[in-house]
């Protein structure tokens, strides 16, 4: 199955976490079109998404935690991920969240 598909990271910086906001509006980190599993498996292995505990919104998922990357070391800075699968129908998004959790080993 081919999905098009976008990774999202929002910055929060120090200051912006004082505001109680993000650093800007999204950044697209990657966006393409790719066979379902190879976008999830990049998606837990390089940007940390994982599954859903939910079944609110069926083509979003995000990581359960910031990378600890050198901005996030050296600045404080902290990256929220979060990925949309384009196009999916609710039955679509429970069946990629399943495939998640056989990929996170849960």
């Amino acid at each position: 199955m081919q999905v098009t598909y976008t990774i999202y990271t929002q910055r929060i910086t120090p200051e912006s976490a004082e505001m109680g906001d993000f650093d800007g509006p999204p950044e697209i980190e990657e966006s393409d079109t790719d066979t379902l599993l190879a976008v999830l498996r990049r998606a837990v292995n390089t940007y940390g998404i994982c599954p859903r505990t939910d079944d609110d919104s069926p083509t979003w998922f995000s990581a359960d935690s910031p990378p600890e990357d050198r901005e996030f070391f050296e600045q404080g800075v902290e990256k929220i991920r979060t990925m949309n699968i384009h196009s999916l129908t609710a039955r679509q998004g429970r069946r990629v969240n399943a495939i998640l959790k056989r990929l996170w080993g849960r």
